[in-house]
């Protein structure tokens, strides 16, 4: 069987392929040509380098994946989307009609339109200068939103099985995820509010005796 031959892309001659060396687009030239075995080794090299590339992008992937997946299982409250962690919505809610009820019984009536307000409230989650607080949402989602799709593999999954995403406020309004306000009339909120007013108030008590105790 005669061996193997090809055209020169240099000198156009029907040579060994042997005596040849690969130089791009799928041509061969003579060894013996000025260039020839510099191009060759700067083929092999950008062949190195464009694998790497390859392998390296695949590890970040992996790595990605691996973290997507962290997220997605850790316990704690918090983001799908940013990451963030921080407090259920319930607790903040809490938190915050405690600390309304506790400066009422104070005989300090908040304004929450006033600018003071959200010093009243930074000190409800005894927060330093500067920190912030995150509050995070179970929120209903439709599986065809525009935030699903840019979402990690396993996180699309789960929104998408579940039909809810764990989301903080800030990325929440971001990708326009509205909190869906619940249908309850006027008069069947004052009924509710004067069922647990004693309750509320308990709880207030118990705090502000607490905060009288440390003091």
């Amino acid at each position: 069987m005669p061996p193997p031959m090809t055209v020169c892309k240099i000198c156009g001659k029907n040579v060994l392929k042997a005596q040849t060396y690969h130089v791009g687009n799928g041509e061969r030239a003579c060894k013996a040509h000025e260039g020839v075995t510099e191009k060759k080794d700067q083929l092999i090299r950008q062949d190195k380098q464009e694998k790497d590339a390859v392998e390296q992008r695949k590890k970040e992937a992996q790595e990605r994946r691996r973290k997507e997946q962290e997220n997605l299982l850790d316990p704690k409250p918090h983001c799908w989307v940013c990451g963030a962690t921080g407090i259920t919505s319930q607790e903040f809610f809490y938190k915050l009609l405690m600390h309304n009820k506790v400066q009422e019984l104070k005989g300090n009536i908040l304004n929450p339109f006033a600018p003071e307000y959200v010093e009243h409230l930074r000190a409800a989650f005894k927060l330093k200068p500067g920190e912030k607080q995150s509050v995070i949402f179970i929120l209903p989602i439709s599986p065809d939103h525009d935030l699903v799709k840019k979402l990690g593999y396993d996180t699309r999954m789960a929104v998408q099985t579940g039909g809810v995403v764990s989301i903080c406020g800030a990325c929440a309004h971001k990708h326009g995820i509205e909190q869906p306000v619940p249908k309850i009339s006027l008069e069947k909120m004052m009924t509710l509010g004067a069922i647990m007013e004693p309750v509320l108030k308990a709880e207030a008590q118990k705090l502000l005796d607490k905060e009288a105790e440390g003091n």
